[in-house]
């Protein structure tokens, strides 16, 4: 497991502000479950 990350964990880090980003800067389909966004988040907004 540990080479694993050796392996993929600058992929995996990108991954995850690659979404963290998306996630940011779109809104839920279902007006009704809009979670509020962590202020770390918030920076990552282009807007």
């Amino acid at each position: 497991m540990k080479k694993f990350f050796q392996k993929y964990g600058g992929f995996l880090a990108t991954l995850a502000i690659a979404v963290t980003t998306l996630n940011a800067n779109t809104s839920c389909l279902c007006i009704m479950h809009q979670d509020s966004l962590p202020e770390e988040a918030k920076k990552l907004r282009k807007f």
